[in-house]
């Protein structure tokens, strides 16, 4: 989990582009830019190609927004939407969103996360 009070994008994109380690990653994401919106879906090109297949995003309040691979342009249509609803001043649950990403070699254990994730929703 990286919370950095604003560059947890930087810190994690430097960490990707050069660790050796690529543990499961978890950050929270606000976007209320353009750039904002930049910097997280080069954060999901860059761990896609790092072997990440997986991935979930929640809202700030802890509702499960989606959840699968990372090739799905769901991700980029969720944050899109975050920022349209931030430049028209309705964050709402979209003021920020908590990102999990997982390695490939982890689909067992993110399949049966998912469904405990899913099973937990109103």
């Amino acid at each position: 989990k990286i919370d950095c009070d604003g560059q947890d994008l930087k810190i994690l994109k430097n960490f990707l582009q050069n660790s050796k380690y690529f543990p499961t990653i978890y950050f929270e994401n606000t976007i209320q830019t353009g750039i904002d919106l930049d910097n997280p879906l080069e954060i999901i090109e860059l761990a896609s190609r790092l072997n990440y297949t997986y991935g979930s995003i929640w809202s700030h309040d802890g509702l499960l927004i989606w959840s699968g691979t990372l090739n799905s342009s769901c991700v980029a249509d969720i944050f899109r939407m975050q920022l349209n609803l931030q430049l028209i001043h309705q964050p709402s649950r979209l003021y920020y969103t908590d990102v999990l990403l997982v390695q490939e070699n982890l689909g067992e254990e993110f399949s049966k996360f998912e469904a405990e994730s899913r099973s937990l929703q109103c």
